[in-house]
């Protein structure tokens, strides 16, 4: 089926590398000899974790298992909202929880 090819990152390349972190995941996929080290990521993780995913709302509810799982990563920037990530413990995912 479709949805059982989906990956939600694929890296594809020869020479691709690099560190995948923190993400909330359907799949990761690695061909052609693309290679990554994966830290933290959530796969397969309960849709009920995001407000309202069919609509492309994707922030965090409370008590996801996301929250505050993630591993700290320098430079980790910021969430989809513009807010910077906490040091320590962020949340995985696109979202960072009441910022």
């Amino acid at each position: 089926s479709a949805t059982r090819a989906f990956s939600s990152l694929d890296v594809r390349f020869p020479r691709s590398s690099g560190l995948i972190a923190n993400n909330l995941v359907r799949r990761i996929t690695f061909r052609d000899g693309g290679s990554a080290r994966l830290l933290r990521n959530i796969g397969g993780f309960p849709l009920g974790w995001l407000r309202a995913a069919a609509r492309g709302d994707v922030h965090l509810r409370a008590g996801a298992g996301a929250v505050n799982s993630a591993a700290p990563v320098a430079g980790d920037g910021r969430d989809l909202d513009g807010a910077a990530r906490p040091r320590g413990r962020p949340d995985v995912g696109a979202d960072e929880l009441g910022r």
